[in-house]
């Protein structure tokens, strides 16, 4: 029997075709219509989400652009209106203290001047009296003013002289008169009106006047008609009499308490 070798060719092999795999399709997603059935909706196939038609990323930069501008253009409205307003107040303020540019040229002679306060003076006439004098005929005359049922208080008239004052003395009286007799019946007055102070101490007596006469108009210290009552030192040896021209005068020569 003859010696058979075993063939040792090729394989048989399952064929190696095209390997079918599932279909990519898009996937059907279920929605809802009115009709509640399922419908097929397409998802978007590669596109991304956007705003306006502008990318969320672009959108969003020029939000923040356009809100810089606006917020930056209500900030400046606001800045001019103020300066504005300001420039309007102090326009109205220059244009109301200071003339007008077309009223100054059109008055050229016109200069400014700087006023300044002047103290003005007023003359007051005021009314004249007649003085009556009866020196120097009264000179050394007495002089009696009525007490009732007392005796009078007695003066005695030096004409163009003075009578001296005490150490500390005042005056007592010092008013306008139209004579020497009513000078001497002021200071009369002033002792009655004053007595009880006079008896303790506590005022001086009127015993002497200087009534200023009409002679040396002209000397500045005159005043004519002006009575000033006084206390002068009255002793034994008399009173001291002094060259007033200025004065006409009188003495309480029995003086005594009121």
């Amino acid at each position: 029997m003859p010696n058979h070798s075993y063939y040792t060719g090729l394989e048989v092999v399952p064929d190696g075709g095209p390997e079918i795999v599932p279909h990519s399709a898009p996937e059907l997603v279920p929605s809802y219509k009115e009709n509640n059935h399922y419908a097929s909706v397409k998802p978007l196939e590669g596109s991304q989400l956007t705003i306006f038609g502008l990318n969320r990323s672009t959108f969003w930069i020029i939000f923040a652009v356009s809100t810089f501008v606006i917020i930056g253009a209500i900030a400046g409205g606001v800045a001019g209106g103020l300066l504005s307003r300001n420039d309007s107040n102090s326009g109205t303020n220059t244009s109301a203290s200071l003339p007008s540019s077309s009223a100054l040229s059109s008055s050229p002679s016109l200069t400014p001047t700087v006023s300044t306060p002047t103290n003005t003076t007023s003359t007051v006439i005021l009314p004249t009296a007649t003085l009556l004098r009866d020196c120097p005929s009264s000179n050394g005359t007495l002089f009696d003013v009525a007490m009732g049922s007392e005796e009078p208080l007695i003066f005695r008239k030096f004409c163009t002289a003075g009578l001296r004052h005490v150490i500390n003395g005042n005056d007592l009286i010092n008013k306008a008169t139209q004579s020497l007799n009513d000078c001497i019946n002021a200071c009369v007055d002033y002792n009655i009106a004053n007595k009880t102070a006079i008896a303790t101490g506590n005022n001086q007596t009127c015993n002497a006047v200087c009534w200023r006469n009409t002679d040396q108009l002209g000397n500045i210290n005159q005043i004519p008609g002006q009575c000033f009552g006084f206390t002068t030192g009255n002793t034994s040896s008399g009173f001291v009499v002094t060259d007033e021209t200025l004065c006409d005068s009188a003495a309480w020569i029995n003086q005594r308490d009121l």
